[in-house]
């Protein structure tokens, strides 16, 4: 009798999901066996990790241009006082008012001209007379924006003289004399009515008086009531030699402003409630063991316990990577003014390579991200684990060895939870900015954003290029009219069976949005990523949608209702451990606003290789 033929099993294959990587980008997993608690992703380019999916970045766009666009836009600074709001960009010449722009291709006129340095440190102080934006850079006198107008703070005050019957006119430089109280004073600008009009002088000797003549440098008019003071000047140590221009950093703690001298141990406070006056020395050449200069400064904060705990302190940071915290009001009394802590942290990558995060300051340095407050029980040595930017361990020092020569910039958007460091292009580097968000510390990285410097403006992020381009950030849907393309690789996953060959056959991206953009799918296998050729960018028709939502907060598009997108596609290839590859390039006016929620994946397993 014949024996029935044994029919082979049906081989069935096997579903394997991915959801999308909320937890960012990891880069300190082990390859083969990661932590299965931590959804991460190997590679994550412009997409922004929420609590709950993916969101692929919106775009960048010119907003101005500064001066003939050649220089270096390397300071952006907002100033904030009732319902004065008002921005400004720094180029090596001059700085220049970008709160309102008509033309961005158009360079408005500068406000402040004939500096010769654009990196400007700045604070926001409010006295019981006014807020002003103090800016110092350096080379420069000291910059003060009282709201109005720009003001250059030397050691000579500024005065106003008003004038009348003008029969002559009066020319910057010149010295003015009054014919009665012999007074006089050096003109240093003018503002001239014809008949009428005012002088900006620097210290008077004597006192003019009201409707006597003056006169100098060919001008000649009548005093219009008494002069007015409207900043005094700021006077360091007799025998110093030092001004204003010599301050490289500038910031508050408790009513008063405080200044670190460049390349030096050297910090100098003014009065409380003063933007002028005598500033004094404060020393603290003895107190780092590891040398090196003064970066910055900042107050402290850890408890809500008063003078007598750790809140409200100051800190100054030098290069080498020390941390001296003092607490008090008057640094000159002893019995008010005490030494509180001495830490270690790697050397701050910049000036402004730092963020507060409620009292604790977060800084950019050689070993991480590191949160100040970590300092407290860890040796320097042991910080990098504890350190914000700890899930990118490997990726953070490969940027420092190769960006480290030139400043990063640190800034929190808080309107989008969103942090971003501005990394130096330099040594031939891809255009990068590192984004963490700022509520669940996930890590992405955004490319083609080359950003100088950073700031944030009326819940806008804008940052500063090398061509004289202030950029606004997170609007549209392209950098500046070219595409970019999103990728995401999840941690690559064995799915259980490492020994055995894996086959996927199809997969399927499961997203939503307010129109249908099918995302580019592909695998990736054995923990190598093969780059592969990006997605054409899909045409998004503008009509009917541009001007019906906020610009760069709200979906673009008459329609605000989301579409379920997901459909099975073939693929191929072979691997003990598999990531999908998902690519969405975008390149239109209309921003794509995709947000994925989740892979899928249908592989067959073959059998246990020995």
């Amino acid at each position: 009798m014949r024996r029935a033929a044994q029919q082979a099993a049906q081989r069935v294959s096997q579903l394997a999901t991915f959801p999308a990587a909320n937890s960012g980008w990891v880069s300190n997993q082990s390859l083969a066996a990661p932590n299965k608690q931590i959804n991460g992703a190997y590679l994550l380019r412009n997409w922004f990790p929420t609590a709950t999916s993916l969101i692929l970045r919106r775009g960048s766009e010119k907003y101005a241009t500064l001066g003939a666009g050649n220089l270096t836009v390397k300071t952006l600074m907002s100033y904030s006082s009732g319902g004065n709001e008002q921005l400004f960009g720094a180029i090596d010449t001059g700085i220049y008012s970008l709160t309102t722009i008509i033309d961005p291709n158009v360079s408005p006129t500068p406000v402040v001209s004939g500096t010769t340095n654009g990196y400007w440190n700045f604070t926001q102080f409010g006295t019981t007379g006014d807020d002003y934006l103090i800016a110092v850079n350096g080379t420069d006198p000291m910059e003060l924006y009282d709201g109005t107008d720009w003001w250059q703070i030397t050691d000579q005050d500024i005065n106003r003289i008003n004038f009348d019957a003008q029969t002559a006119n009066f020319t910057v430089g010149a010295t003015v004399t009054g014919s009665i109280s012999s007074a006089s004073a050096v003109i240093s600008s003018i503002v001239d009515n014809g008949t009428t009009g005012w002088l900006i002088v620097g210290n008077i000797t004597g006192t003019f008086q009201d409707n006597e003549l003056v006169a100098g440098g060919g001008g000649s008019a009548t005093v219009d009531g008494l002069p007015i003071s409207l900043f005094i000047g700021i006077e360091f140590p007799v025998g110093s030699g030092l001004s204003t221009a010599d301050m490289i950093y500038v910031w508050q703690y408790k009513g008063r402003l405080y200044f670190i001298r460049k390349n030096s141990l050297e910090v100098y406070y003014l009065p409380p409630d003063q933007i002028g006056g005598t500033a004094t020395l404060l020393a603290l050449n003895g107190n780092f063991t590891q040398g090196g200069y003064l970066m910055f400064g900042s107050t402290w904060s850890l408890e809500n316990s008063g003078d007598g705990g750790l809140s409200e302190q100051v800190v100054f940071v030098s290069n080498e990577g020390e941390v001296i915290a003092f607490q008090g009001i008057d640094p000159s009394q002893a019995a008010t003014w005490s030494k509180v802590g001495l830490y270690r942290i790697g050397k701050p990558l910049g000036d402004k390579a730092f963020m507060r995060a409620g009292g604790d300051l977060v800084i950019a340095t050689t070993i991480g991200f590191v949160p100040l407050s970590a300092a407290l029980q860890k040796d320097v040595a042991a910080l990098s684990p504890g350190a914000v930017s700890y899930p990118i361990e490997t990726e953070w020092n490969g940027f420092v060895s190769q960006r480290i020569s030139e400043k990063w910039h640190v800034k929190i958007w808080p309107e989008s939870q969103l942090v971003s460091i501005a990394l130096p292009t330099v040594n031939d580097q891809e255009p990068l900015m590192l984004i963490t968000n700022a509520r669940t510390g996930a890590w992405t990285a955004y490319s083609n954003w080359d950003g100088n410097c950073l700031e944030t403006f009326n819940g806008r992020l804008f940052f500063g290029t090398d061509n004289g381009k202030v950029i606004e950030a997170n609007v549209t849907g392209s950098d500046q009219g070219s595409n970019y393309t999103a990728i995401y690789v999840p941690l690559f996953d064995d799915l259980g069976t490492p020994a055995s060959l894996k086959s996927p056959r199809n997969i399927r991206i499961f997203s939503r949005g307010p129109r249908d953009i099918q995302a580019q799918a592909c695998m990736q296998f054995n923990y190598i990523y093969q780059q592969n050729t990006p997605p054409q960018a899909p045409i998004i028709q503008s009509t009917s949608e541009w001007g019906t939502a906020i610009w760069g907060s709200s979906i673009w598009g008459g329609s605000t209702v989301l579409q379920n997108q997901m459909q099975w596609e073939s693929t191929g290839g072979l691997g003990y451990a598999m990531a999908p590859d998902i690519q969405v390039t975008s390149g239109s006016v209309v921003p794509l606003d995709i947000e994925l929620i989740r892979t899928e994946i249908l592989y067959d397993s073959g059998q246990v290789i020995s």
